[in-house]
C-alpha cells in the first residue's frame, strides 16, 4: 500500500503505508502543508508497514524542516525495520527521542 498521511488528534500525523522510494516523492510534496501554522507536530508510524533508507532519508529532511520552521517534531511508533536502517546509518538517536 502506498504511503500516506492521515490527520489524527490535535498535532499527531498518522503515516500509514509502505514508506519506500515509490512513495517518499507524494510525500515530500506535502511538506509544507504538514508544517504551516505548527509549533509542535508528532509523526506517528505505528501504521508503517514497511520502511527503507529512502524513508529514513524523508523522516530526516522533515527534521531538518521542522527545525528551520521552529517547529518541535517528535517520531513515535516507528517500526523496527525502519530504526533498522537508520541504526545502520548512524541517524537513529536523531528518530528517537530515548
Amino acid at each position: 500500500m502506498p504511503a500516506e498521511l492521515l490527520p489524527a488528534e490535535g498535532n499527531v500525523v498518522r503515516i500509514a503505508g509502505t514508506l519506500d522510494f515509490a512513495s517518499v516523492t507524494a510525500l515530500y510534496r506535502q511538506t509544507d502543508a504538514l508544517f504551516t501554522g505548527r509549533e509542535y507536530l508528532v509523526l506517528d508510524g505505528g501504521a508503517i508497514d514497511q520502511g527503507s533508507s529512502a524513508g529514513v532519508a524523508l523522516l530526516l529532511e522533515w527534521l531538518a524542516e521542522a527545525h528551520r520552521r521552529g517547529c518541535t517534531l517528535v517520531f513515535r511508533g516507528l517500526p523496527e525495520s525502519l530504526l533498522a536502517v537508520a541504526r545502520l546509518a548512524g541517524v537513529e538517536h536523531l528518530l528517537t527521542s530515548d
